[in-house]
């Protein structure tokens, strides 16, 4: 039978953050816009000026980031999209070398050992996951609800399962 699940994770930036951003991108495309327009050599100008509007628009489509949790057979990746349509390969891990899995506590994880660490997702209300991915201890930082949770316990090798899933 084959085991698919997948889980979709906003990563939810405070208004202020937000605001910040999007008014220094507008406001140096606005005076780029500004002074490329008055300078003189005017038809090429407008279109550097245009240009400069449109990356400042994509830009700020840069700050919505959503990381998305596949499970397939066994088989976990993280991928991360950036405004809704770059999508990029974060991760991807066997769940058989999951070495441990927790309730995410930032005490609990200073002490770990790992080569690498990752967040992604919001850290309030997160699990931890260490893994070995390529020859590295790997920990990762991940907002899984339920579903994901009980079908990431059912993908890993029952003796392990039993081991690592106590208490959650």
């Amino acid at each position: 039978m084959d085991i698919f699940s997948e889980q979709l994770v906003s990563i939810k930036k405070d208004a202020k953050t937000y605001f910040l951003a999007a008014l220094i991108i507008v406001a140096t495309a606005a005076i780029t816009a500004g002074a490329l327009i008055y300078s003189g050599a005017y038809p090429i100008l407008v279109m550097v000026a245009v240009a400069a509007v449109y990356g400042a628009v994509k830009l700020i489509g840069l700050l919505n980031i959503e990381y998305e949790y596949i499970l397939t057979n066994g088989t976990f990746d993280i991928d991360k999209i950036t405004s809704k349509s770059k999508r990029s390969r974060v991760l991807s891990f066997e769940c058989a070398d999951i070495l441990n899995v927790g309730k995410y506590n930032e005490n609990a994880i200073k002490s770990m050992s790992v080569a690498k660490k990752l967040i992604c997702g919001n850290p309030a209300n997160a699990y931890f996951i260490v893994a070995k991915v390529k020859g590295q201890k790997v920990l990762m930082v991940l907002s899984l609800n339920e579903k994901m949770l009980n079908t990431l316990k059912n993908s890993v090798p029952k003796a392990q399962a039993q081991q690592l899933f106590f208490g959650l």
